[in-house]
């Protein structure tokens, strides 16, 4: 195959620094400012209210003038790592903006990109099954409605936009940038609250002063998925310094994310490394690489990481992450359906399942997606749920190069995991879920008994029609 240089797609709006397969150094200098960025929202929330207000301008910007959806990509990428950030640091903004954010950029960039194109239609049946149990709500509740649907929300709308588009390896590498810089940015915010602490208690259950005095679990999955981007960059990089770079920050982050005794975020990333790696070790091209990243990071942390962690918390690190205690998510998933036995029409309505927690642990939100749509939905839920499952199932019995699935499915597995020990508080999950049901076309690596390179198209592409309009 004979080596071709395909035209840009960004026609005169390309920005610099984005053409090609390779990283510039510019990515260097944006990674280091968002690492200023962390002390800066550390000091005053107004750094984190301008982010916020900056991101999306940016988003409805690039929306306007490109003809192509590759900044607009990047933007809702990039709203999704900084969502716990804002949060995190008092932004003055709305709790959910960042799924309002996924959902209105999202949305708008289906009205505009997929003219001739036809988005999967699933979503839409998905999201309606949720909405009869409205009725059976005992009074209307505008925050309880929009913590319960707006996550669902964002993912109907990010699946039907990214199923009409496709994604090449260069896109890939600067969407999970955009999500990898703001985690940094989070990491440096928390790390900055640990150090002004005179003296800090360590027990054995998640640490708000280890999280930045936020919640651990939220804080714990961002950082989290800052690790797991910067390890598939480890992946998709060639250039031993950038290898280097992503790597030691993957680690760090991991780190930070284990630190705040959340064992949600590392066991989530965890998993999406094996179903990565699962599609990797069959690739011959890739699978040298995967080991080399797992191993190099599986002795940091054995090593160094962990030992230090362990020096730091008193021992108490390592006994935290050998305890098999669920914190209650067992007993609010029996609760659950228990609700669903007694309700299994309608469910008791979004965000009222709480007080029936008490049954078998205390009252409480539910923290499994999955049994809540049970709960709260009925029998409707379950059909969502359904869609749902068979969606993230025809991905991973899609046919395709293992290479170019390994991604999408990896963090189609990782909003699985997500939503099952944490709903859909963030929109992390959403975009995630979404963002794998673009076709990813990932160009291969040299033949070296020939020399010959294969050479995909490039991001934003719209297809004619999915290959199954149904269900991608």
């Amino acid at each position: 195959m004979n080596k071709t240089r395909l035209p840009s797609r960004y026609g005169k709006n390309e920005p610099a620094g984005l053409a090609g397969d390779s990283l510039s150094f510019k990515f260097v200098i944006f990674l280091a400012a968002h690492v200023l960025l962390g002390l800066a929202v550390r000091w005053s929330s107004l750094a984190a209210t301008a982010q916020a207000f900056l991101a999306l301008a940016a988003g409805l910007y690039f929306l306007s003038r490109d003809d192509q959806p590759n900044r607009l990509i990047f933007s809702m990428a990039y709203i999704t790592g900084a969502e716990t950030l804002w949060r995190a640091a008092g932004a003055h903004i709305f709790w959910e903006t960042g799924k309002y954010s996924v959902i209105l950029l999202g949305g708008l960039g289906l009205l505009k990109y997929a003219r001739g194109s036809r988005p999967v239609m699933w979503p839409v049946a998905y999201f309606i099954l949720l909405l009869p149990s409205l009725a059976v709500m005992p009074y209307f509740d505008r925050e309880a409605i929009a913590f319960n649907l707006a996550g669902p929300f964002a993912l109907a709308v990010a699946c039907m936009f990214f199923s009409v588009v496709r994604i090449d390896q260069a896109a890939i590498k600067r969407t999970l940038i955009m999500i990898l810089a703001p985690t940094m940015s989070l990491g440096i915010f928390v790390l900055g609250k640990i150090a002004s602490y005179q003296e800090i208690t360590v027990g054995s259950s998640s640490n708000f002063q280890l999280s930045g005095d936020y919640g651990p679990n939220q804080v714990s999955v961002a950082l989290a998925l800052g690790a797991l981007a910067g390890l598939y960059l480890v992946f998709l990089e060639t250039r031993p310094f950038y290898r280097f770079l992503f790597l030691f920050v993957s680690v760090w982050l991991l780190a930070q994310s284990a630190l705040t005794f959340s064992r949600t975020g590392v066991w989530i990333t965890g998993g999406a490394v094996v179903v990565s790696g699962l599609y990797l070790l069959r690739s011959p091209r890739a699978r040298l690489g995967f080991i080399a990243a797992v191993l190099a990071a599986g002795l940091a942390g054995y090593y160094l990481i962990v030992p230090f962690l362990n020096d730091f918390t008193g021992g108490r690190f390592s006994d935290r992450y050998s305890s098999l205690d669920t914190t209650g998510r067992l007993e609010i998933v029996q609760a659950d359906w228990m609700v669903f036995q007694m309700y299994p029409l309608f469910g008791v309505g979004p965000n009222q399942s709480k007080p029936y927690h008490a049954l078998t642990f205390r009252y409480s939100s539910s923290h499994v997606e999955y049994s809540r749509m049970l709960s709260e939905h009925g029998i409707f839920g379950l059909l969502a749920l359904m869609l749902l499952l068979r969606a993230a199932a025809q991905r991973y019995f899609s046919s395709g190069d293992p290479y170019s699935k390994s991604f999408p499915l990896g963090l189609t597995a990782w909003a699985l995991l997500f939503m099952l020990a944490s709903g859909t508080r963030l929109v992390m999950p959403s975009f995630l879920f979404g963002f794998g049901a673009a076709a990813f076309v990932l160009r291969r690596q040299p033949d070296l008994s020939t020399g010959d390179v294969a050479v995909s198209g490039k991001l934003g592409t719209r297809l004619s029609q999915p290959h199954n309009r149904w269900i991608r």
